[in-house]
């Protein structure tokens, strides 16, 4: 058990970059006096995240570790692409009418994974006289030997992050993988006034979840099922299936400073510390002081944490596992009893999930690197031990 302690502390240690819109692995390999680092490309995170996944007599800990990683790396990679473009239009107070769609994680790690398969499949072919076309093809059906449908790239997300979801008590399912409204065309569907009226009450709803059209389907059915009025109003509900309701994350890395960032569709936004996006995960249903917001002086720069436009105040954070929602207020005093500012974010539970588990092992990973460079830093490098002489 030492000697596997000692190799994990050994092992290859990661950080994220961000180019531009891309992300980056770093990896840092120590010695006894010195490391070297590396930038392994996407095609070699899928090619090293292949490998662990196939079946051997290895099960530890660092090993699926490394798996949850290299899985919430190659998510991140594609929804980052995708994500941070809406934030740019939401934050953007010139850009109107907007409308944006937040994939599921298992549509980003394909996304991802057919990237590198066609990395892969373009370095393998480079000389040989197959056409575009034929490469295509070579691509369509490696892909689908790797992952035929949408339930394998599922199984390949929950098998990565079993230990974690159990130890979090998470959901099994998405409470807000998607959402459903009431809107003027669907209470015409309506036959009847009573049925109408019912519908308006809906109507305020901004957003109508999975667990909850359940019960309005049973209200339905129970009071305005003659002439089938209750089958009609609720095809014309469940016409309205969107995810437009989910806020859209975006990380970013500036020198050591990882932060989240998180904005939803009215535009509300709250940038923070990684470490403070672990904690309200971590602490989950608790109300977490996040930081104090002070007016900035001339020449200061700007302040890390930012939560819409305010410029002053205590601002606190509680994360709700079951609702799948991040809430932040802002009070002008800790004993305020009405919050100056208020934001939900509906935030999807799996990506959520994802970006806390690759946060998590790369905020270990900092920690040993600081340890591991600090024991190489002090390691005396000559053959004989000075005070012998």
């Amino acid at each position: 058990m030492k000697d596997n302690t000692i190799a994990m502390e050994k092992a290859p240690i990661y950080s994220l970059v961000r180019d531009d819109d891309y992300f980056r692995i770093i990896q840092h390999t120590f010695t006894e006096i010195d490391y070297s680092t590396s930038y392994p490309s996407l095609l070699e995170i899928y090619q090293r995240w292949k490998s662990l996944l196939l079946p051997d007599t290895v099960h530890c800990q660092y090993k699926k570790s490394c798996i949850s990683l290299f899985t919430a790396y190659l998510i991140i990679a594609a929804a980052e692409k995708e994500q941070r473009i809406v934030h740019r239009r939401l934050t953007d107070k010139n850009t109107l009418n907007i409308t944006y769609h937040v994939e599921r994680a298992r549509n980003y790690l394909r996304t991802s994974i057919e990237n590198a398969i066609r990395q892969e499949v373009y370095a393998e072919k480079r000389g040989t006289k197959l056409s575009p076309k034929e490469i295509d093809t070579v691509i369509k059906d490696r892909l689908a030997m790797a992952s035929p449908n949408a339930k394998k790239f599922d199984d390949l997300i929950n098998a990565a992050f079993k230990s974690i979801k159990d130890d979090m008590h998470y959901p099994a399912t998405d409470p807000v993988d998607h959402s459903y409204k009431v809107t003027d065309k669907e209470i015409k569907s309506a036959t009847t006034e009573p049925c109408k009226q019912y519908l308006e009450t809906l109507k305020t709803r901004e957003a109508i979840y999975p667990e909850e059209l359940k019960a309005i389907e049973q209200e339905l059915k129970s009071k305005y099922s003659a002439n089938n009025e209750a089958t009609d109003v609720i095809k014309t509900i469940k016409d309205t299936k969107s995810r437009e309701h989910l806020a859209a994350y975006s990380i970013t890395t500036e020198k050591d400073q990882t932060t989240v960032g998180i904005v939803n569709l009215h535009r509300q936004y709250i940038r923070m510390e990684s470490w403070k996006f672990l904690a309200l995960l971590e602490r989950e249903g608790e109300a977490l002081r996040l930081t104090e917001l002070f007016k900035t002086k001339m020449g200061e720069p700007p302040p890390v944490f930012i939560f819409n436009e305010n410029k002053e105040g205590i601002v606190v954070g509680k994360y709700d596992m079951q609702k799948s929602t991040i809430e932040v207020v802002c009070l002008k005093e800790e004993v305020s009893k009405s919050p100056e500012d208020r934001a939900t974010f509906v935030v999807d539970s799996t990506y959520t999930l994802v970006i806390y588990a690759a946060l998590k092992r790369l905020k270990e990973d900092a920690e040993r690197f600081k340890r591991l460079r600090e024991q190489a830093q002090t390691l005396v490098k000559i053959n004989k031990d000075p005070f012998t002489y």
